[in-house]
């Protein structure tokens, strides 16, 4: 099966799967939107009906690094500015970080681990499908493939 650098349908197909996943742990039905906070949009992995949950997914399987870890710092502040800024009924929403696997969620540390624990975001390890984490490993190993091709072929003035 030939991937496609530039496509990140398997960790799309691999967030879906999950999300189905954590609706079902969580007894609510979650679906990608938005929201609103004084006018800027917060784009968001799941998010139920009555705004009482949000959820950020990241589907990487294995270790994270440089960029992926920054990633992750993004999504756990908009986690954050979710959290802190929309008090419903007086209640914050109950804030999700979920991975795809033990060595993804065990990659983070320092202040963005701090950032996690000091704000109660919760944290959730949701593995999913066999056949899902192998087109996620084989997009991971295009998508690594044509990192190493931009940084040797690059510019570099």
């Amino acid at each position: 099966m030939s991937v496609s650098p530039h496509d990140s349908q398997a960790q799309r197909g691999a967030e879906t799967e999950i999300l189905k996943a954590l609706s079902g742990q969580l007894g609510v039905v979650l679906e990608t939107g938005s929201w609103d906070i004084g006018g800027a949009l917060v784009s968001l992995d799941g998010v139920d009906e009555q705004r009482t949950h949000c959820v950020e997914i990241y589907a990487c399987i294995g270790t994270l690094k440089g960029a992926q870890l920054k990633k992750v710092a993004t999504d756990v502040l908009k986690l954050l500015l979710v959290k802190e800024s929309v008090p419903i009924g007086g209640l914050s929403p109950l804030c999700v970080l979920v991975f795809a696997s033990e060595a993804a969620e065990g990659s983070v540390r320092g202040w963005v681990r701090e950032a996690i624990r000091t704000h109660d975001i919760q944290v959730r390890v949701i593995e999913p499908s066999c056949e899902t984490q192998i087109r996620v490993r084989e997009a991971q190993a295009a998508q690594v493939m044509v990192g190493i091709a931009q940084v040797t072929d690059g510019d570099w003035s």
